[in-house]
């Protein structure tokens, strides 16, 4: 059983390093590139935010960059793994467990949020915050976002194998999600008619809790994260099993 399973984590080790590498090569910056996206995002919207229309957030760089590194991975993770068993296509026809596919997909994407990671933590110290114990937490709250995402990428992932119009709804979707979620600005700014809307937005949570734990130097609202973390499960787990029921058939639609 012990076997079986570290082969399996050894499997999956090496096909995320493999995509990682595959996703840059031939590229003169190659990984560097991890860092454009959430670099060029944080320099636009750091001084439209606040020189432009000023939202008076303390530390806004730091309040900011976490927030848009968290949902980078959010919303890069969704796209690749609904994309996975048609970019990934050759693993279905190996003899390994297909529920391999769209978590290599996911555990690739998050990368980039732990290559950017201390890019965070320096402006975070570079601000005259401190880095507390608290950071500790920040790979519970990384496991919790990678069953969430893991499991809406299987879901959306068996629809797009037989409608590949999937792809472009979530893409408009998550633009949508971008601006709904409190990534660029405090959830008490949302009118407050609308403030449900973060309520019942997972994302929405797991960025107040990388901010509470990186920015306070607290431990988040363990009762409040629990039932994230026991959302993001039961997703994770209706993905795995919606992923497993029809991923047989996969090889006849590709």
């Amino acid at each position: 059983m012990m076997s079986a399973l570290a082969a399996l984590i050894h499997l999956q080790a090496h096909l995320v390093a493999r995509e990682f590498r595959l996703r840059y090569r031939r590229s003169v910056l190659g990984w560097l590139w991890a860092f454009v996206q959430p670099l060029t995002r944080l320099a636009i919207f750091t001084f439209v935010f606040t020189r432009v229309i000023p939202l008076g957030i303390d530390n806004y760089p730091v309040f900011l960059f976490s927030g848009i590194i968290a949902w980078t991975w959010f919303s890069n993770g969704i796209i690749s793994a609904t994309t996975s068993p048609l970019a990934l296509r050759y693993l279905l026809f190996q003899p390994i467990r297909r529920f391999i596919v769209p978590t290599v997909s996911v555990a690739s994407d998050s990368i980039d949020f732990v290559l950017a990671f201390p890019i965070l933590l320096a402006f975070a110290v570079i601000a005259g915050g401190r880095l507390e114990w608290s950071l500790l937490f920040v790979p519970v709250i990384m496991v919790v976002q990678f069953a969430l995402v893991v499991g809406l990428g299987a879901l959306f992932a068996t629809a797009h194998v037989w409608v590949r119009d999937v792809q472009k709804v979530i893409e408009v979707f998550l633009a949508l999600g971008f601006y709904i979620t409190p990534v660029f600005y405090q959830p008490d700014q949302i009118p407050e008619g609308f403030r449900w809307m973060a309520e019942l937005n997972p994302m929405a949570h797991l960025i107040a809790a990388y901010r509470v734990v990186i920015i306070e130097g607290v431990l988040p609202d363990l009762a409040g994260f629990s039932v994230v973390a026991l959302l993001s499960g039961a997703i994770a787990a209706l993905g795995y099993l919606v992923y497993g029921r029809f991923s047989a058939s996969f090889v006849d639609e590709l």
